[in-house]
């Protein structure tokens, strides 16, 4: 694949964001030792109001999301490389896919989170990769 079109070069970088910005998360969560602020948000207890085993338990079930994000930016990575080999356009469609199933689910256990709870889970950061996806996928389709 010729990566020398503009339309594509934007698009190989917006899917190299998503890539980025969902492996980051992953490991963010992979590696965090407690849960994130707004988890504790919506519980409205400090980790150290949580028993040890709901630590071991809540950590592990973000952790287990985290495997979920970084699994997805790896195969948008791997996905990325060849289609630089074989032609974006082949490839744009299930990345987008891929993509937006993370973001989506995400998004919607965190709308849950949001509005059954006092917590503010971050939406932007979602909503970021989610567009960046979509504009990516027009990039190189149109």
């Amino acid at each position: 694949m010729s990566v020398s079109t503009v339309r594509n070069r934007i698009s190989l970088t917006l899917y190299s964001l998503c890539a980025l910005a969902l492996t980051g998360a992953g490991l963010r969560y992979l590696f965090a030792t407690e849960i994130m602020p707004y988890h504790l948000d919506a519980m409205a207890l400090t980790w150290q109001d949580l028993s040890p085993g709901m630590q071991v338990m809540t950590l592990n079930f973000m952790k287990s999301a985290g495997v979920g994000m970084f699994t997805s930016g790896v195969t948008v990575s791997l996905m990325i490389v060849f289609a630089i080999r074989k032609g974006l356009a082949t490839y744009a469609s299930t990345m987008t896919v891929a993509i937006m199933l993370q973001t989506g689910l995400v998004g919607y256990f965190a709308y849950q989170v949001d509005k059954l709870t006092p917590a503010n889970p971050p939406f932007a950061a979602l909503f970021s990769v989610a567009g960046l996806a979509v504009i990516a996928y027009y990039s190189v389709t149109r």
